[in-house]
């Protein structure tokens, strides 16, 4: 598994060489909410969207206790843009 962590069909997987697991069931805990607003609406988001909300939250909580963010150096927008396609998402 190359990802620190994912979310499958409600259940949070962490990689355990993860260094920040905490922040990661924030990040895949916001995909576990997002999956389920999304099925009982029948609103399909775009990918962008979705890690959007979830990077935020992860860098809220990181900057709580404590924590530098990952995007301090880096727009999130230009990551996520990279980083992903901006396809409707799929919930496995």
């Amino acid at each position: 598994m190359d990802a620190r962590a994912l979310h499958l069909q409600g259940t949070i997987y962490i990689n355990q060489s993860s260094l920040t697991p905490l922040s990661d069931v924030v990040h895949e805990g916001t995909h576990a909410l997002q999956r389920s607003n999304s099925l009982r609406s029948g609103l399909v988001p775009s990918r962008h969207i979705v890690e959007t909300q979830a990077y935020l939250h992860e860098k809220v909580f990181r900057r709580s206790i404590g924590l530098s963010s990952a995007f301090e150096s880096q727009s999130l927008e230009k990551f996520i843009f990279q980083k992903y396609d901006n396809d409707l998402v799929t919930w496995e």
